[in-house]
């Protein structure tokens, strides 16, 4: 089975069941951190009890004559036993807490940005990188937050429930009454507040999202923005996001205080009653002065518990909101997805067949019963105007879609049939706008062929001709290049790409106007270089230049989504009046 599909079958697309995955591969741990946290709570919740113990034994004691506080001693004793107990079993549930919740972080982050890079070309298409990466970045920091919040706050506070309940029904079944309906009328109300409240939450982190992706789109493209002194123009339109999250941000918090308001005061009525419960009891000799005590005592203990239970409702509903928005974009089934029955690509020549090939955008057809076929070793130019299907054929050819209707296939395998890495793992590409990496220039040359040896990486480098700027760097090969390598020229970043080809050495070769980013002298230098690569490869080259139609054996035109020409430069050119002539015509008398 491929690894796009057990990774969609692993991964829960729910908030809860997405942190059960987080926690299963470390159940140890998370055992150790909630079984100390249990322990730990139950006696620090279990000190009302022994304050009541201690004025007991010492009531008794003066009511006896004063003289025997041995038991009182003794409770007191038990007191520091405990509390040095809660204190050590707290400091093992720290670590073991914040070891669950750093390596359930880890583990949700790797599994879905792993996830999020089997996504196919129109997913990424369709949304902001740094929108989609900060949905992983929320689904995952948030399952890290909501897991320390389960520990350290929800779980305990839980715990805390139970015990009070128990010590106020000890000391009387009235007083337990109250506090027992006043607990459950909290967890009801704050229920349907939740419930109420969570769309605009939601809501919210799809606009703070989006505020962000708008943010990474307008500082990625700041040299435009300054080009066409737009500041003003980018002011407002990001202005226009920030206070859509404002509203956002505003409509879910009032709803949030407008919940607290109510909780308050129904926490600061009940706790009168159970207080004047309580004092009525010990006027009346219903309750020892120990039991008094202990109510008092879990009472102000848990006053700021109940309040609490608001804040934790709201403060879980924020958490999985984040873990929700993040999971919801993130798990969308692949686009792409390898065949049940996957097996690797194995390219011995590097013949390419397209037959009957279907595909459409949406509504927009493209290509119809598309057929070409190139012969291993053959180097075809692919010639055509803006739209005519030159790009997608060759994103076809690297199963960035899949295909409507027919099949493609290399030395007699269907690509579709094939995984993916292996198709394109045997194939090199040198693109029109080349994308680096903020690494060594060293690493992206390496990215063609991650076991090259440095002697590898810089031959690569010298047939590319890149060697000469390379070693002018402030730190040679070890220099970095900033993002997307902003610090390097077009024709620079372009010889990397190149010698990242030269590097990967594979038998079929892409050239989307690879030479297009090179002033006339690189350009000279990288033709030559092209030269020597393309020796005994099946080459297929989106190139208008002559000095890269010249080195093709065989030129196709497109129009339309159809092949209109297929021939030779010379045969193409003896019709001065045909799509080729006047696309060459033109170019030739632009650039000649």
């Amino acid at each position: 089975m491929s690894r796009q599909q057990t990774s969609s079958t692993k991964i829960p697309n729910t908030p809860l069941r997405f942190l059960w995955f987080a926690t299963r591969p470390h159940l140890t741990v998370a055992a150790i951190a909630l079984g100390t946290v249990t322990v730990s709570s139950l006696l620090g919740n279990g000190a009302p009890y022994i304050f009541k113990m201690i004025i007991d034994a010492a009531t008794t004691a003066m009511h006896n004559g004063g003289g025997n506080f041995t038991g009182a001693y003794q409770w007191i004793f038990v007191y520091i036993v405990v509390i040095t107990l809660e204190f050590l079993l707290g400091n093992v549930s720290s670590y073991a807490g914040v070891y669950w919740a750093a390596r359930s972080q880890r583990t949700t982050y790797v599994a879905l940005f792993t996830y999020l890079l089997y996504h196919s070309h129109a997913y990424f298409s369709d949304r902001f990188s740094g929108a989609v990466t900060n949905k992983v970045s929320h689904a995952s920091e948030g399952s890290e937050q909501l897991l320390d919040n389960i520990l350290y706050s929800y779980y305990p506070t839980i715990i805390s429930f139970v015990v009070s309940s128990v010590l106020i029904f000890l000391a009387n079944l009235y007083i337990g009454y109250i506090y027992v309906g006043l607990v459950c009328v909290l967890i009801v109300l704050n229920y349907f507040f939740v419930k109420h409240r969570r769309p605009y939450v939601v809501a919210f982190a799809e606009v703070r999202t989006a505020l962000r992706g708008q943010a990474v789109d307008i500082t990625s493209n700041v040299s435009a923005v300054r080009q066409f002194a737009r500041h003003h123009h980018e002011h407002k339109h990001v202005a226009q996001y920030v206070d859509t999250r404002a509203n956002a941000e505003i409509k879910q918090w009032q709803l949030s205080e407008r919940a607290l308001i109510i909780n308050n005061s129904i926490i600061v009525l009940a706790t009168a009653a159970i207080f004047m419960t309580t004092l009525f009891m010990l006027m009346h000799n219903k309750l020892s002065l120990g039991d008094f005590v202990m109510v008092i005592t879990v009472m102000f203990d848990m006053q700021g518990t109940l309040i609490f239970i608001g804040n934790t409702m709201n403060r879980f509903i924020d958490l999985y909101a984040d873990i929700e928005e993040g999971l919801v974009d993130i798990l969308v089934p692949h686009g792409i997805v390898d065949s049940l029955s996957v097996k690797k690509l194995v390219v011995s020549k590097g013949e390419i067949v397209f037959r009957n090939v279907d595909f459409a955008f949406s509504n927009e057809r493209v290509f119809k019963k598309l057929n070409l076929t190139i012969p291993a070793g053959q180097r075809v130019g692919i010639v055509g105007e803006s739209g005519a299907g030159k790009s997608t054929l060759i994103n076809l050819l690297l199963r960035q879609y899949d295909l409507q209707g027919g099949a493609i296939f290399i030395d007699g395998q269907n690509i579709a049939e094939v995984t993916q890495d292996s198709l394109r793992n045997t194939i090199a590409v040198v693109p029109q706008d080349s994308s680096l990496f903020h690494r060594t220039i060293m690493d992206n040359i390496r990215y063609g062929n991650l076991h090259a040896t440095n002697n590898e990486v810089i031959q690569a480098a010298k047939m590319a001709h890149a060697h000469e700027f390379i070693i002018k760097a402030p730190q040679g090969y070890h220099t970095y290049v900033g993002e997307r390598g902003i610090k390097l020229s077009g024709g620079q970043r372009q010889r990397i790409a190149i010698a990242r080809a030269i590097l990967k050495k594979s038998k079929i070769l892409i050239l989307d106007e690879a030479t297009s980013s090179l002033d006339s002298e690189s350009e000279v230098l990288i033709q030559q270089s092209l030269h020597t690569l393309m020796q005994k490869k099946t080459v297929l080259a989106i190139a208008h230049r002559f000095s890269t139609l010249r080195e093709m054996n065989r030129i196709v035109v497109f129009a339309d989504g159809k092949i209109v020409q297929d021939g030779t430069h010379k045969d193409l050119m003896k019709d001065k009046n045909n799509t080729y002539a006047r696309l060459w015509n033109h170019q030739a008398g632009i650039f000649l």
